[in-house]
């Protein structure tokens, strides 16, 4: 279960400090699929940031399974979010000169500890459909395709939790339906899908 209590996040630029979350409190179980609704600044990309491992909060805890993510120690942190957690983001963030096949493998190239469950790139991009690109590079990939292979990226270690950053923010209105069947479909398919926070505009 991931428990997040009573989270503060302020931001300072110059002399002037914006509270972008306050005293947010969320408890999400095994099995559930959640999404988070709200308009734009309103705070979701931070609250995801900080559900994930990647933004500490000012205040406040976040545990999953028992672990206090901002206790350990920032090498320990970057492993545990490695192992565990498998996040979607808008705009992709794939390394646009490798395949998609390189691409969905990069977690395990930088795991230091293989994670016992693994699972096979290639049969992951034919999940996601793109059987036939396996092999292309992803700078010649369209929007949706490549936002597929940032989805099988982050399955590749059977992840205990996915996050997805606004996955269609960056998508037309046929590719944003697609990617969330996909997701639904995965959800309903992969074990390894303990729980998933989807955020929206």
């Amino acid at each position: 279960m991931l428990k997040i209590s009573n989270v503060y996040k302020e931001y300072k630029i110059g002399s002037e400090s914006y509270n972008i979350l306050q005293d947010v409190s969320l408890e999400i179980k095994q099995g559930e699929l959640v999404a988070v609704c709200g308009h734009s600044r309103s705070g979701k990309s931070t609250l995801l940031g900080i559900m994930s491992g990647l933004d500490a909060p000012t205040k406040g805890t976040v545990n999953y399974d028992g672990v206090n993510l901002y206790q350990l120690k920032e090498g320990e942190l970057a492993q545990f979010r490695n192992r565990n957690f498998g996040i979607i983001f808008q705009n992709y963030n794939l390394i646009q000169d490798l395949t998609a096949y390189e691409n969905v493998e990069v977690p395990l190239l930088l795991a230091k500890k293989k994670n016992r469950k693994m699972r096979n790139p290639s049969d992951l991009l034919e999940m996601v459909g793109l059987k036939d690109k396996i092999h292309t590079k992803v700078s010649l990939l369209s929007g949706g395709e490549q936002q597929r292979v940032s989805i099988a990226r982050a399955l590749i270690q059977e992840a205990c939790a996915i996050f997805a950053d606004e996955p269609t923010g960056a998508l037309d209105y046929e590719n944003s339906n697609m990617i969330i069947e996909l997701l639904a479909m995965l959800k309903k398919e992969l074990d390894v899908l303990y729980w998933s926070l989807t955020m929206f505009q």
